[in-house]
C-alpha cells in the first residue's frame, strides 16, 4: 500500500463543510480513484469526525483513523477536569517554587526531616502539553509520596515569606483531608495508562 501527501491547504475556516471540499477538489485535482482512497487520517476534532460522515458516502473503502495522542490527550484532560483540587494543587505547587531557589532548599531539607531520607529529588514539573507529566508528578514519586507533608511545610514557608497567591491556595487546600486521599487515588489509578 502506497502512501501519499498530495496537496497542503491552507484554510480561512476550518469546518466539515470546507474540509470536506478540499479534499474531493484535492482528490479531483489529482484524479484519485475514490474507491482506492483507504483512510482519512485527522485529530480528534469534532468537526473532523463530522467531516467524515460527509465523506463516508463518497469515499466506500475509507475508514477515518484519529490520532492517538489526541485520544490521550483528552483522557488525560479529563482527569484534570474531574479532580480539580488535585489539579489546582499540582499547579499552585509548581508556582510555589518556580522563582525562589531557596524555596527549593528548604522544602527538599524539611521532607528529608520528616521521611528520614538522606536525599529527595524536587518534584518533576509538570508541562500542560505533555499531560503525562502531570500524573507523573502526581504518582508515588513525588505527590502522592509526600503529600501528608505539605501542609507542615506551607505553614512555615507563610511564616518566613510573604504569603503568596500560591502559598495562599495551597495552605486551603491543604486544610481537607480529601485532597491527600484524592492524590493518592489518581496515583494508584492512572499506573494503568501512564
Amino acid at each position: 500500500m502506497e502512501v501519499l501527501t498530495v496537496d497542503l491547504i491552507y484554510l480561512e475556516h476550518v469546518n466539515g463543510t470546507t474540509v470536506s471540499q478540499a479534499i474531493m477538489q484535492t482528490l479531483s485535482k489529482y484524479d484519485v480513484d475514490l474507491n482506492k482512497v483507504s483512510a482519512f487520517i485527522t485529530d480528534n476534532a469534532s468537526y473532523m469526525s463530522k467531516n467524515f460522515g460527509i465523506l463516508k458516502g463518497l469515499l466506500p473503502n475509507c475508514v477515518h483513523v484519529t490520532c492517538n495522542a489526541h485520544i490521550m490527550n483528552l483522557v488525560g484532560e479529563t482527569w484534570r477536569k474531574h479532580f480539580p483540587k488535585v489539579d489546582r494543587l499540582v499547579a499552585c505547587f509548581k508556582m510555589t517554587f518556580l522563582l525562589c531557589t531557596s524555596r527549593k532548599r528548604r522544602y527538599v531539607n524539611y521532607l528529608a526531616d520528616q521521611t528520614q531520607q538522606e536525599t529527595i529529588a524536587l518534584h518533576p514539573t509538570p508541562v500542560t502539553t505533555k499531560w503525562n507529566s502531570w500524573f507523573r508528578t502526581v504518582s508515588h514519586d513525588h505527590h502522592a509520596k509526600y503529600v501528608q507533608h505539605y501542609h507542615g511545610f506551607v505553614a512555615k514557608e507563610l511564616e518566613l515569606s510573604a504569603a503568596t497567591n500560591a502559598l495562599t491556595e495551597l495552605s486551603t487546600l491543604l486544610e481537607s483531608d480529601r485532597i491527600i486521599d484524592q492524590v493518592r487515588f489518581v496515583a494508584d489509578s492512572s499506573v494503568p495508562f501512564v
